[in-house]
């Protein structure tokens, strides 16, 4: 609250293409836009999702959050049987180098080979 107190100094910068400000603190982006000296906050999240995470795809994981989980699993045979897109169009591409460390340590580790049962993984003390 003191970064936004202390409007317009800080690490502002003009969102490009739009409308609206963003206000750089440490991890947190602050996207606002102002209306002579009322200041409209829009949204406040992590640095690497706040781009990307619209408003309606916040209010949709907001819903999903507070539903029982029945309901949750209606919600998303929706999405499975409506949104989810078909193999057949997904790109080839070359490993990574993360990729490749991923795949050295399958090689290398028998363990990776194996898969737990989900009724076997311990959810509470993960």
């Amino acid at each position: 609250m003191v970064a936004i107190h202390n409007l317009p100094s800080g690490d502002v910068k003009k969102l490009q293409g739009q409308n609206g400000y963003r206000l750089r603190v440490d991890d947190y982006r602050v996207i606002f836009d102002m209306d002579g000296n009322i200041l409209y906050i829009e949204r406040i999240g992590n640095r690497g999702l706040i781009y990307i995470m619209t408003s309606v795809k916040e209010r949709i994981i907001g819903a999903v959050t507070i539903m029982n989980d029945s309901d949750v699993e209606k919600f998303w045979n929706i999405i499975l049987k409506n949104f989810v897109p078909s193999w057949d169009n997904i790109d080839e591409v070359e490993p990574d180098e993360y990729d490749l460390q991923m795949l050295k340590a399958i090689e290398s580790d028998p363990e990776c080979h194996q898969f737990t049962p989900e009724s076997e993984i311990d959810w509470e003390h993960i």
